[in-house]
């Protein structure tokens, strides 16, 4: 077989952006004014034990630096909007601090506080990190896209340690934490490196060699971390400038606004390329990019879903007449293999927290044990069998094509074969969605994916309840004990009016119940419970 020589949109390093310098260290802290960021650790709220790590480092400070002023600030960042966290920075700057020691950085609030962290840093005052487990690793992959050589100290202690094993931990990294602001403690500098994002024009082709270009396309991805394990299609720019003429959207159209880690704008050119790669046909691309669009919203919080250690994957539900016109299946299996549209729509979804936001396995992709829906999760409502209008007409009208996009785990299956009331085949529903091992239990504001096949949709629809009854029947029935809830670090999540109830609903309002039709009639329909408290977008397809 002959060589061949083909030129490809290269997709690595795509997490492109400005890259801040690390600002001067202090020679001494001195007369200096030193800031504790406690920021607002979720288990921190009931036991206080985190609260040590900053009793042992102001102990530290009063020791060797008599004359440091010393200053503990809290302030919760886990669900804090970026222009809020912008707002905290100038709040700090404006106070006059020196420096800065943030803690504790554990899985979900690393994030927020690496933007708190990197801003100060723009505005010239050292800071520190402290990290516990999965954190510190996701601080300083992140730290590689904002802030090159951010000093992380990595707590030696378990994730459940009590307040002593805490203090006893941060007393052993004290030197490493305090010397995160001195100059001797630096573990290096960012330099005067700042790589602003390139022009759409300007993205890089990637010379590929050999019989195969797929082939050596795929390696030249894996070799450079990216890829979920499958084979990619070479993204050659006569492929990609098809997708993007197929769907009527401008090369340098931005899908994504600034979300960090990245410092620039997404482009449609970059999805287009990936949506190639991925396997996807050009009719399929106007589906993909309302998918993308659909992430940017505020309320996905698309920066904690790159980087949560839950499963989920996310979740493409195509609803309107454009389903069945391009293909993407809704019928007997489609929530399964088989299927091009589906299969290739989700991946080239999937695979946007990779490549456009640095989530890499073993960095800053924190899943534990992951799941299959993190491969592709695309499939589309069953509108010809369904006994109800589809979401397309809930939120637009009967002849407007949708996407709804949802960070969630994989469908988790019903079964009833027996029931000939909606009671009885919805409190099977209700069962599967209760229970205090989900997220669920300690976090309300998310929303549910309720697939019911069409036979159970009949089944319900021929007692004369719409929709709304459904989501208004499983609000009532999906509910956990309070005395059960108890405890639960996560319970301060729920609203004030949960406060008087014995029996606390599963999410916010009855209308959070997303409640479509797909499949084939038969025993099974299914649940698909939410990553913590993310809420459903849907985008019209144009």
């Amino acid at each position: 077989m002959s060589s061949s020589r083909i030129e490809v949109i290269d997709l690595r390093d795509r997490v492109r952006g400005e890259r801040v310098a690390l600002a001067p260290r202090l020679r001494t802290l001195d007369e200096r004014r030193i800031l504790l960021f406690d920021n607002g650790k979720v288990g921190d709220r009931t036991t206080g034990k985190y609260s040590r790590i900053f009793q042992v480092l102001e102990d530290h400070v009063a020791r060797a630096h008599a004359t440091a002023a010393v200053s503990t600030l809290r302030h919760d960042l886990l669900q804090c909007k970026p222009e809020v966290v912008l707002s905290l920075v100038e709040e700090v700057a404006d106070a006059g601090f020196d420096a800065v020691i943030c803690a504790l950085l554990d899985q979900g609030v690393t994030q927020p506080t690496m933007i708190f962290a990197t801003e100060l840093e723009r505005r010239g005052i050292p800071t520190s990190l402290v990290c516990q487990g999965a954190g510190g690793r996701l601080a300083t992959a992140t730290s590689e896209h904002m802030a090159p050589g951010m000093p992380v100290t990595l707590l030696d202690m378990a994730r459940d340690a009590n307040p002593d094993a805490v203090a006893s931990a941060t007393d052993a990294a004290a030197a490493s934490i305090l010397g995160g602001i001195l100059e001797r403690g630096a573990s290096r500098t960012g330099g005067t490196h700042r790589a602003v994002a390139a022009p759409v024009a300007a993205i890089p082709l990637l010379t590929i060699e050999g019989p195969d270009a797929s082939h050596a396309y795929t390696q030249c991805l894996a070799d450079a971390g990216l890829g979920d394990g499958l084979p990619f299609f070479a993204p050659t720019p006569a492929r990609v400038d098809a997708m993007l003429a197929a769907a009527g959207i401008a090369p340098d159209a931005p899908l994504w606004p600034v979300i960090a880690p990245r410092a620039s704008p997404l482009s449609a050119h970059e999805v287009a390329a990936l949506a190639v790669a991925a396997g996807c046909e050009p009719q399929w691309f106007g589906v993909v990019a309302a998918a993308y669009r659909a992430m940017a919203a505020p309320a996905f919080r698309l920066a904690q879903a790159a980087i949560t250690t839950h499963p989920g994957g996310t979740l493409v539900l195509v609803s309107g007449p454009k389903a069945a016109r391009l293909g993407i299946a809704g019928g007997q299996g489609s929530l399964g293999p088989g299927f091009r549209a589906n299969a290739t729509i989700g991946r080239a979804v999937a695979l946007a927290y990779s490549f456009f936001l640095g989530a890499r396995v073993g960095g800053s992709d924190l899943s534990v044990q992951a799941s299959p829906a993190k491969f592709s999760y695309c499939y589309a409502e069953n509108l010809a069998k369904s006994p109800w209008p589809g979401l397309n007409a809930d939120w637009f009208d009967a002849d407007t094509s949708c996407v709804t996009v949802l960070k969630c785990e994989g469908p988790r299956t019903f079964v009833n074969d027996t029931s000939t009331t909606p009671e009885g085949i919805l409190d099977k529903a209700a069962g599967n969605i209760v229970g205090m091992g989900g997220n669920l239990a300690a976090m309300i504001r998310a929303q549910i994916m309720v697939t019911l096949n069409p036979g159970h949709a009949a089944i319900v629809a021929s007692s004369g309840w719409t929709k709304t009854d459904v989501q208004r029947y499983l609000f009532e029935r999906a509910r956990n004990e309070r005395g059960a809830l108890l405890g639960l670090e996560g319970l301060i999540a729920h609203p004030k009016w949960f406060a008087g109830l014995a029996r606390f609903p599963v999410v916010e309002r009855a209308e959070d119940f997303l409640v479509v039709v797909a499949g084939e009639p038969g025993p099974h329909s299914s649940v698909a419970l939410p990553w913590g408290m993310s809420c459903g977008i849907t985008e019209r397809i144009l």
